[in-house]
């Protein structure tokens, strides 16, 4: 829970500085885009975590102009990337298990576009070869086998 009612109600917002109000909701990253406004009068934004709910949130801060390259304030928002950052680590866990799948096959494996270049080969083509690391990619099929 991000808001504790008795403290948050607006009236005892009014005045309260922005870090103790970030403190105490446990957003304390929020600060970094904050300091990047008030130090260079530009838009600036982090990805932070909430200290005790694990949610994931995206701090902008926006400065309202004052002068020519100075902030008279900052407008800053959070926008709940929970989901976001689930879905991230779940695509991040498949890239994993396919690329380990892929190489622990034994036979060796290339995957080319339609100009037959090499986008990707498995452990067994690149030992069948005699390359390492990304050797093979991005040259065509004809170079590295015939």
């Amino acid at each position: 829970m991000l808001r504790q009612p008795d403290r948050d109600a607006p009236a005892n917002l009014i005045g309260t500085p922005v870090d103790a109000l970030l403190h105490r909701a446990g957003l304390g990253g929020a600060r970094e885009p904050l300091e990047t406004v008030r130090r260079t009068g530009k838009r600036a934004a982090a990805e932070i975590s909430h200290d005790s709910s694990g949610r994931w949130f995206l701090a902008t801060a926006e400065p309202i102009p004052q002068g020519r390259a100075q902030a008279g304030g900052v407008v800053l928002t959070l926008r709940d990337i929970s989901e976001m950052k689930l879905m991230e680590r779940a695509v991040a866990q498949a890239r994993d298990d396919w690329e380990e799948t892929f190489d622990s096959i034994h036979e060796g494996i290339t995957i080319h576009d339609e100009n037959f270049v090499i986008l990707r080969a498995n452990a067994a083509a690149k030992r069948l070869v005699g390359c390492r690391g990304g050797e093979i990619e991005r040259r065509t099929c004809h170079e590295v086998f015939h």
